[in-house]
C-alpha cells in the first residue's frame, strides 16, 4: 500500500520526444516548396504576356471591324487575324491547365514530404480539402477565372471571325 501511494507521487516517465526530421528531408521539403512558388510566379507571369498578346492581336482585329467600308483585304486580314489568335488562345490554354498540373503536383509532394513534426503554420493546406476534379484538374477560383478570362479571348476571336467572314460572304 505504501508503494502504491509512493507511485502517486513519482513523477511520470515523459515519453521520448520523436525525433524530428533530419536536415536532408528538411531540405528536400524546402526545395519542393521552392518548385511550387516557382511554379506559381511562372503560371502568372506568361498569363500576364497572353494577356497583353491577346489584347493587341484582338485591338488591332477590333480596329480593322470599326471601319464602316473596309476591303476585301481588310475582311481577309481579320479572318486570318482570328484564326491566328484562336491558335494564340489555344496554346495559352494549354500552358496554362499544364502549368495549373504541376503547381498540384509540387502541392501534392509537398503534403508527402511534410513530416508530422512541423508546426501546423508550415504545413501545406490540406489539398483533398481543394478537391473538387473536372477533368483531371483540380479546380479551386483562381483557376476557373483564368480559364473563364482565356475563353473569353476565345470568343472575341471568333465573333470577330465570323464577322469578318461574313463581310467577305455578302459581298
Amino acid at each position: 500500500m505504501i508503494r502504491r501511494l509512493l507511485r502517486l507521487f513519482e513523477e511520470p516517465a515523459t515519453p521520448e520526444p520523436s525525433p524530428g526530421p533530419s536536415p536532408a528531408q528538411l531540405e528536400v521539403l524546402r526545395a519542393a516548396i521552392d518548385f511550387r512558388i516557382s511554379e506559381a510566379e511562372q503560371i502568372w507571369g506568361r498569363f500576364d504576356i497572353f494577356v497583353v498578346a491577346n489584347s493587341i492581336v484582338l485591338g488591332m482585329l477590333g480596329n480593322a471591324l470599326s471601319t464602316s467600308s473596309r476591303s476585301d483585304a481588310q475582311s481577309l486580314g481579320v479572318v486570318v487575324g482570328s484564326v491566328f489568335g484562336e491558335v494564340l488562345v489555344w496554346l495559352w490554354w494549354r500552358m496554362t491547365v499544364r502549368g495549373w498540373e504541376y503547381l498540384e503536383f509540387w502541392q501534392d509532394q509537398i503534403g508527402k514530404l511534410t513530416p508530422d513534426g512541423l508546426p501546423a503554420v508550415l504545413a501545406p493546406v490540406d489539398a483533398r480539402r481543394l478537391d473538387t476534379r473536372r477533368g483531371g484538374l483540380r479546380t479551386n477560383s483562381l483557376q476557373v477565372i483564368s480559364l473563364r478570362v482565356i475563353a473569353l479571348f476565345g470568343l472575341g476571336y471568333l465573333v470577330a471571325g465570323v464577322i469578318g467572314a461574313m463581310t467577305l460572304v455578302v459581298r
